[in-house]
C-alpha cells in the first residue's frame, strides 16, 4: 500500500485532502474527491470512476467558524469498483470485490459485504455472490 502521491495511475483533475492510503494499480478518475481528513484506505486493483466522492467527515452543526465535525475513516478493499458520481459517506467499509453503482449514495457507517453490488439513493444491496 502506498500513499496517494506515488505509484498509481493518478488523474490530474482529482482533489485529495489528508493522506489517504491507496493501493497498487488503483485508478482514480477525473473530478473525483477523496476527503482523507479522518483516514481513507483504498485497496489494490480498484477503479474509482469519474466524479466519485469519498468523505471521511461531515459537519454536524451550521457555521464554518463554530461548526463541529463528525469524523470516521473509510475503508475500501481490493478489486472494488465505484461507479461515476457515486458518494461514499464517512465510516463506510466496502469489502473486497464489491461494486457501488453509478450515482449511488452510500449512507454513513454502511458495510458493503464482499462481492455485493449496491445501487440507488440511498444505496442498498441488489446482489451478492
Amino acid at each position: 500500500m502506498t500513499k496517494y502521491w506515488t505509484d498509481f495511475t493518478r488523474n490530474p483533475f482529482m482533489w485529495i485532502t489528508g493522506e489517504p492510503e491507496i493501493g497498487d494499480d488503483t485508478w482514480i478518475g477525473p473530478f473525483t474527491v477523496i476527503d482523507g481528513a479522518a483516514g481513507v484506505t483504498i485497496g489494490d486493483h480498484c477503479s474509482i470512476s469519474a466524479g466519485a466522492h469519498i468523505y471521511s467527515h461531515q459537519m454536524t452543526s451550521p457555521g464554518r467558524e463554530t461548526g463541529e465535525f463528525e469524523r470516521s475513516s473509510v475503508k475500501i478493499g481490493n478489486h472494488v469498483y465505484i461507479g461515476a458520481n457515486a458518494v461514499i459517506n464517512l465510516g463506510c467499509i466496502i469489502k473486497d470485490g464489491a461494486t457501488v453503482g453509478a450515482g449511488a449514495v452510500v449512507p454513513k457507517n454502511s458495510v458493503i459485504k464482499e462481492d455485493e453490488t449496491w445501487v440507488g439513493v440511498p444505496a442498498r444491496p441488489i446482489s451478492e455472490k
